[in-house]
């Protein structure tokens, strides 16, 4: 399984390219969690947004066995 350390690694580039800040990437049993905010809050689109490129982010590096 992958590390915090290594999973804040990979997904904080997309969250702060969309503006926002990472305060937290961690699992939770089968779940991945992830915590953002933003100056103005976040809205469930950028929600939705930053979702998709994390995802993508992370099948192209295939962390998760």
């Amino acid at each position: 399984m992958l590390d915090d350390a290594r999973l804040t690694e990979i997904i904080e580039p997309v969250v702060t390219a969309a503006g926002f800040t990472l305060y937290d990437a961690e699992f939770r049993g089968p779940s991945l969690l992830v915590m953002v905010d933003g100056p103005n809050g976040i809205n469930l689109d950028q929600v939705a947004s930053i979702s998709r490129k994390r995802s993508r982010q992370l099948d192209e590096r295939d962390p998760i066995p």
